[in-house]
């Protein structure tokens, strides 16, 4: 979301959200910052570093094609 470090929305599409929706709250999505899934992502880079170390590519490699 386009917002300065004053709290000041700064990105036109959401100022116009806010104008329409004045009692409306708008937070940033912060719903992966949870010990377990912070867990899980380190888990998940080790395991794609270690399998990169031993076999040269990962079970997540990215195609591009």
């Amino acid at each position: 979301m386009g917002q300065n470090f004053n709290g000041q929305i700064t990105d036109p599409p959401t100022k116009q959200l806010q104008e329409l929706y004045p009692k409306v709250l708008l937070t940033p999505h912060i719903g992966s910052y949870t010990s377990p899934a912070l867990t899980d992502m380190i888990a998940v880079s080790y395991e794609n570093f270690h399998q990169v170390l031993s076999t040269g590519h990962t079970d997540n490699d990215v195609k591009l094609e």
